[in-house]
């Protein structure tokens, strides 16, 4: 795709009314390990995409870099992320969908505070955060969580997985999974997709995962 190997392709569906660009879908590839446990956040919450055909750069459609691989890094409190997507867009669990992109700036909280503020286990594969007036919303899950760095480089950090049942719920924290610890999965998906050997690799899409109703929302 033309694209350092460090890094990876955000498409964006459409930033303006009336505007799309569709492409078809050859792979899922979930995260073989992903399950929703009863009581803790789903685990391993992360899955690659590959495309039909080659995505054209533009003025909207840019690749974004991976952090490096990391088991232990965690972002400091109060570092700047930014979300977006086309989730719904009121606090009506019925609510319409975004018509156009959005955007929302959050901060990091620490995991000791996350942990405080919701009613299940946080796993150490996540990144919390909160804004002060709003959330993300059903829909959301999936979307990028960056982070731009001191010299103008974005970072794809988190890729949003949890957050409030009633959208909108400051108190409640933000959950993505933290793509530093998927890294090495990434590389591995790469090696095995360019040697055809993806077989039981990736869980199936429509695989059983869980049991239970979360108590937070999924997203």
């Amino acid at each position: 795709m033309g694209v350092g190997s460090g890094c990876a392709l955000l498409v964006a569906r459409s930033y303006c009314r009336n505007q799309r660009t569709t492409w078809r879908i050859r792979i899922i590839c979930m995260q073989s390990a992903y399950i929703l446990p009863p009581n803790t956040s789903a685990q391993n919450d992360i899955a690659i995409i590959k495309l039909d055909e080659d995505v054209p750069l533009s003025d909207f459609i840019q690749p974004i870099c991976l952090p490096e691989y990391s088991i232990t890094d965690t972002l400091p409190a109060d570092t700047e992320l930014y979300t977006a997507g086309w989730g719904r867009i009121d606090r009506d669990d019925e609510g319409v969908l975004a018509e156009v992109l959005k955007q929302l700036e959050t901060k990091t909280i620490s995991a000791e505070e996350c942990q405080k503020r919701i009613s299940v286990k946080l796993l150490d594969t996540f990144i919390c955060t909160e804004h002060i007036s709003g959330s993300t919303c059903h829909g959301d899950s999936g979307g990028p969580v960056v982070r731009r760095s001191d010299d103008g480089t974005w970072f794809l950090e988190g890729v949003i997985s949890g957050g409030p049942r009633k959208c909108g719920d400051t108190v409640t924290p933000m959950r993505s999974t933290r793509v530093s610890r998927f890294v090495r999965w990434v590389d591995e998906y790469r090696r095995r997709d360019a040697n055809g050997t993806l077989d039981d690799f990736c869980k199936p899409v429509n695989a059983k995962t869980s049991d239970r109703e979360p108590e937070e929302s999924e997203n």
